[in-house]
């Protein structure tokens, strides 16, 4: 019996060693300003634009594909110099707590923050703004955005500041 194990313990230390060797290269700032060259430009496609991003995101934040993936609009915030993101889950995270990874905004052309006034749930977020504005009844109007509770509908309305002023301007004092 300890024959066999001794065997079995060196066969996994070889195949371990042989592993390591074999590892991937590295990606460099050079193939990256590529890549962002070739998909990162005014005619990109969304998936392209996509990719280029995810790829930005990764080596800047140092990210596991895992964490990559699991990103959710939620977990994004764009602050003034940099853009944070939430990892919920990491296989270094014993606690379960979950990290924050800052990126700076560099302006750089391979710079991953690119702050803009417009993106993709925009739309939603101005459609839901104009329902608001109109009084569309509430329980019609979560079911045509397909919320499943009235805090994430309301996340994407937006008050305007004669609505919010509204609001202690009818207080009756």
């Amino acid at each position: 019996m300890p024959i066999f194990f001794s065997y079995t313990g060196q066969r996994r230390r070889v195949e371990r060693m042989q592993e390591t060797s074999h590892k991937k290269g590295s990606i460099s700032p050079f193939h990256l300003f590529l890549l962002a060259e070739k998909y990162g430009n005014k005619n990109s496609c969304l998936t392209d634009l996509r990719i280029i991003t995810i790829c930005l995101l990764g080596y800047s934040g140092f990210l596991r594909f895992l964490e990559i993936v699991n990103i959710r609009r939620s977990d994004i915030s764009f602050q003034d110099q940099h853009v944070s993101i939430f990892i919920q889950k990491s296989i270094t995270d014993k606690y379960n707590e979950g990290s924050h990874v800052c990126i700076a905004e560099m302006g750089t052309k391979t710079c991953p923050v690119y702050k803009k006034k417009f993106g993709l749930h925009s739309l939603r977020s101005g459609g839901a703004t104009a329902a608001a504005a109109a009084r569309v009844n509430d329980r019609i109007f979560k079911k045509h955005g397909r919320w499943k509770s009235e805090t994430a509908k309301d996340s994407y309305v937006r008050e305007t500041l004669s609505e919010k002023l509204s609001v202690s301007s009818n207080l009756g004092i």
